[in-house]
């Protein structure tokens, strides 16, 4: 941290509101501009905006013990992380891609509901005219609604399309949010379903005990994790009523395809489908 958070506050509460927020966009414009000179290269490409980088900024976290012990899949830091141009990082460019390539999405209407929308995404999903897009978050000021995923009080079968990206892991109940997902969504529809897989377990670890972010940290590798998911995740999954498909997009793009997005190789997709009722 240093001096800059202290520093900070010191001119934050010197400084008119408008004047502050004024300043910080401009800082963040010119760091912006720094990073794309910075990046400038022909190695890697975001599908978004569509320039090209040497490399992509690499996420500063740290990454837990834990996710290179249990091979966890998704989850920790990634080198090639977030677009030094738009700021679109390594997941929501793999949906992008997803929707894009391997979907209808972008070709036929349909009703589109985005748990816990990222920025870049929900901007090209908002305003394809194809897509009814509705935004939700408990919290988030980037969402149309602010409700429970365990609980959205909205009506059965109301959404062809869910996206639910890297959620599941944060929700202590994820069974009933995600027996509520299905709920809400219509025969025939998809939700996409991230979350980081420990490719090790076989068997999802969680203890509803464990409140302490210390624990967590130690136990899931990360403090807000309530449990690290296993390979029984789609079990999980249909339990809940849901079909369960895994898709890769390596397939679709092949090795240098996801070396180029700067996609988390291993990472496939589950995709949940609820089945359309017969006549």
């Amino acid at each position: 941290m240093g001096l800059w958070q202290p520093l900070k506050g010191a001119v934050r509460s010197i400084i008119p509101e408008p004047v502050y927020y004024k300043a910080c966009k401009a800082y963040d414009r010119a760091y912006r501009a720094s990073l794309f000179f910075t990046y400038q290269g022909f190695a890697l490409q975001c599908p978004f905006c569509g320039f090209r980088f040497r490399r992509f900024v690499a996420d500063d976290g740290r990454e837990s013990p834990l996710f290179k012990q249990e091979h966890v899949i998704g989850g920790g830091p990634f080198d090639n992380a977030e677009c030094p141009y738009c700021c679109s990082f390594e997941r929501e460019r793999h949906v992008y891609l997803y929707l894009r390539e391997m979907t209808d999405v972008f070709t036929r209407p349909v009703r589109l509901l985005h748990f816990a929308p990222e920025r870049r995404l929900q901007r090209v999903l908002a305003t394809l005219p194809t897509v009814e897009y509705v935004s939700a978050d408990l919290r988030s000021p980037l969402a149309d609604l602010h409700i429970d995923i365990t609980d959205t009080r909205l009506p059965a079968d109301s959404f062809d399309v869910i996206l639910c990206n890297h959620v599941l892991e944060h929700i202590p109940d994820d069974r009933k949010a995600m027996r509520e997902l299905f709920r809400i969504l219509r025969p025939g529809g998809w939700a996409l379903l991230q979350v980081p897989i420990a490719a090790s377990r076989d068997t999802t670890l969680e203890d509803a005990t464990v409140s302490e972010p210390a624990d967590r940290l130690r136990l899931y590798g990360q403090m807000d994790h309530v449990r690290i998911y296993g390979k029984d995740y789609s079990k999980r999954l249909q339990e809940a009523g849901f079909d369960v498909r895994l898709h890769s997009i390596r397939e679709k793009l092949g090795d240098n395809g996801v070396r180029r997005f700067g996609i988390i190789p291993d990472e496939d997709l589950y995709v949940a489908g609820k089945r359309a009722v017969s006549s």
